[in-house]
């Protein structure tokens, strides 16, 4: 029992004297947080007073700012003041400057219309004067005067009709038929090709032959290659323009195969034209200049010849005409349209070209398949002498010449080359007649050389045209063209004459070859 109780106070014991422990240890625990918390609070107050301290600082500048502000807001208003006082002084001054020099002008002003004002009437007063004098110039001063220019106006007339007959005979001089050769560029159709014409000069080319492996020259009047203008080609047939009025025939043909540029020579584009419209505003350009020395009237017909049938272009139905041959070339029943201008002239071809026949063959896809013929009629007088002239231009674009076993073509297309080779061989014999001086020349064997007995006749001057394609597959073709062309150069068809028209007849030198 004893030792329970000891047991128990020695319990007890330990336990107070734990207690006392913690109560220490929290004594020393609270002491620890105290002090944490008073340096916490220390520190907190210090902050506080450096950002009192920051703030007080903050608020003085603040306060210099707003002073700064207002200074610059004083000084910017007065500066803005004393600027707009200085414009208002420069635009009250600019307005007086103005005014004033409004004012000087209006004196200017005044001043240069009384000036102007005494000049008129000082220059009635000297046209008066000069009245006074001209009225006092004698009659025979006046006289003395026209007689001058009368005398001026003869020798006018003399030397240009001296100049006209010096113009024909250069032209006789060039040979009654001259052949030019054009040679087309080469085109996108004709694909990868060679050329095989070489311009060598302005009257020689030389052509190589593939296939025969030779290479041929060629001389001709004039040589236009594949770079030649419209207008270059026209300066050679420019001349042939006065020989119409002053009376003569002329004759201005396109001779090639399909595809040679016979068309674009001739008629050419709108924008691009060609000899046919160049020639027939050069004959009224001519008219133009002769106005008060002749009178002239223009007729223009334009027919075709197909499957050796000659047509009138210038009808609907295109008229099948017959040609009646005598000591002239006649078509009764043939539409003559009169033109008084270039403009009248292409309506009337517009007209014609419309009716024109062409077809499609394996060589070209536009082929003519007809001799196209723009025939010209001029009458002229002369209001001086009253002689009357008679004159007339043929201008053919010739069909295609090629070969039929080139245009592989059958039925109709057949008939209608062996008609178009037909009449091209009739041209060929009559020409070769005409070479050889022959005395039957077989101007009826076709169409084309029947309508053209007056020009090839003898009485006429002749310029034809060979176009040639450049490609080597055309080239067989191309030395048929030139054969053709250099045979119609040693024709002779000797002087042209002036057809004179006396009381309504006309009279032309006869040709030398017998007309069949």
């Amino acid at each position: 029992m004893k030792r329970n109780k000891e047991n128990q106070n020695k319990s007890l014991k330990k336990r107070k004297k734990r207690w006392r422990r913690s109560s220490r240890n929290k004594q020393k625990k609270k002491a620890k947080e105290s002090e944490k918390q008073n340096s916490a609070n220390s520190e907190m107050q210090k902050t506080i007073e450096k950002l009192k301290q920051k703030n007080s600082q903050l608020e003085e500048k603040v306060v210099t700012l707003d002073k700064s502000i207002a200074d610059m807001k004083q000084k910017h208003s007065k500066e803005l003041k004393e600027a707009a006082d200085k414009l208002k002084e420069q635009k009250e001054g600019s307005l007086k400057h103005a005014q004033l020099k409004i004012v000087r002008m209006k004196k200017q002003i005044q001043a240069v219309k009384l000036e102007n004002d005494y000049l008129k009437v000082e220059a009635q007063e000297m046209q008066k004067e000069f009245l006074a004098s001209l009225h006092k110039i004698s009659s025979t001063a006046l006289k003395k005067l026209m007689d001058g220019y009368k005398d001026l106006e003869e020798k006018y007339k003399k030397e240009l009709k001296e100049r006209r007959l010096l113009y024909n005979q250069l032209q006789d001089l060039k040979g009654n038929i001259r052949v030019n050769l054009r040679v087309r560029p080469l085109l996108p159709e004709d694909g990868q090709t060679e050329n095989c014409i070489e311009c060598i000069d302005d009257k020689e080319v030389k052509i190589y032959d593939k296939e025969a492996k030779k290479s041929y020259k060629f001389e001709f009047d004039s040589v236009f290659g594949t770079d030649s203008t419209q207008a270059q080609v026209f300066e050679d047939v420019k001349p042939l323009a006065t020989s119409i009025l002053d009376g003569y025939n002329v004759c201005i043909f396109a001779y090639g195969q399909t595809g040679s540029g016979k068309t674009f020579t001739m008629e050419g584009p709108p924008n691009n034209r060609g000899v046919n419209y160049n020639t027939l505003d050069e004959v009224f350009f001519m008219i133009k200049e002769r106005k008060g020395e002749y009178n002239y009237e223009v007729e223009v017909a334009v027919m075709e010849i197909y499957n050796e049938n000659l047509h009138d272009l210038l009808t609907k139905d295109k008229t099948k005409l017959e040609i009646m041959l005598s000591n002239k070339v006649t078509i009764p029943g043939l539409t003559r349209i009169k033109v008084n201008s270039s403009d009248d002239v292409r309506k009337v071809l517009s007209q014609g070209y419309e009716n024109r026949a062409t077809g499609n063959n394996n060589i070209n896809a536009h082929s003519s398949r007809s001799h196209c013929i723009v025939s010209v009629f001029v009458e002229g007088v002369n209001l001086y002498t009253q002689q009357k002239l008679s004159g007339k231009l043929h201008l053919i674009d010739l069909a295609g010449s090629e070969r039929l076993k080139r245009t592989d073509v059958k039925g109709d297309r057949l008939k209608e080359a062996q008609n178009i080779n037909k009449s091209l061989s009739a041209l060929g014999d009559v020409i070769s007649s005409l070479s050889s001086k022959k005395s039957h020349i077989p101007y009826r064997n076709s169409k084309l050389t029947s309508l053209l007995q007056d020009s090839l006749g003898g009485n006429s001057k002749m310029l034809m045209f060979v176009n040639v394609s450049p490609t080597v597959e055309s080239c067989p073709e191309t030395l048929c063209s030139l054969g053709f062309a250099q045979r119609a150069r040693t024709v002779e068809l000797g002087k042209a004459q002036k057809n004179i028209v006396s009381q309504g007849t006309t009279t032309t030198a006869s040709s030398s070859n017998s007309n069949n």
